[in-house]
């Protein structure tokens, strides 16, 4: 019997919200959903990808409306024998 693939759910997340609609925010998330491609992960752009522009030194996490979407889905929260993966996307520093 095939394996059953596991659900990827993807958080891309910009920390300045002036860029907002900027090619690094969507480069992120080509860089997440090809990961998702070549690793096999069941991964729907229309549901289980979550984009956010907030900074991370002003806003503590439990405020990050986007993230906590994330954790709360109950599509990413399938169990399976390996607990289904959470790809972060973050801007490249340099």
């Amino acid at each position: 019997m095939p394996k059953k693939k596991e659900i990827m759910a993807g958080y891309i997340r910009e920390s300045d919200p002036a860029l907002a609609n900027s090619t690094t925010i969507e480069s992120q998330a080509e860089a997440v959903r090809l990961h998702a491609e070549k690793e096999g992960y069941l991964y729907d752009t229309t549901r289980h990808k979550y984009k956010e522009e907030i900074s991370v030194y002003s806003v503590p996490y439990m405020e990050r409306k986007r993230l906590l979407d994330m954790l709360m889905d109950p599509l990413t929260q399938q169990r399976t024998p390996r607990r289904s993966s959470l790809l972060f996307g973050q801007r490249p520093h340099g």
